[in-house]
């Protein structure tokens, strides 16, 4: 269960969607992240207690690259006032020299 993320870029027009920031049922963590080599904001599997993914972790799942980027994480309070949310409201846009809104969407399963 955790959250979902949307971003856009108002410089680029870059959007990315549905991105996952928690833990699954099943035991896998995903996090938001920018892959540097395909330059995309995607969820990447940080961890993965049953299904032994250990090539899969911490890789791109859209490239398989390994140059991630954390986005910004709020702190404690930002989080609070943000109804438990923990990325920042920017990061940068994966595309150009801009930035990227980071908006809530809501929460997955």
């Amino acid at each position: 269960m955790g959250d979902l993320y949307g971003a856009g870029c108002s410089r680029c027009g870059y959007r990315a969607k549905g991105l996952q920031d928690g833990a699954g049922l099943i035991g896998t963590f995903l996090e938001p992240m920018l892959c540097r080599d395909c330059r995309e904001l995607v969820s990447v599997v940080t961890a993965d207690l049953y299904s032994g993914l250990d090539p899969e972790l911490n890789a791109c799942p859209r490239c398989g690259g390994r140059r991630l980027g954390v986005l910004p994480k709020a702190t404690l309070g930002e989080q609070a006032a943000a109804g438990g949310y923990r990325l920042r409201r920017w990061a940068e846009c994966p595309r150009c020299v801009g930035r990227v809104a980071i908006t809530p969407t809501g929460h997955w399963d």
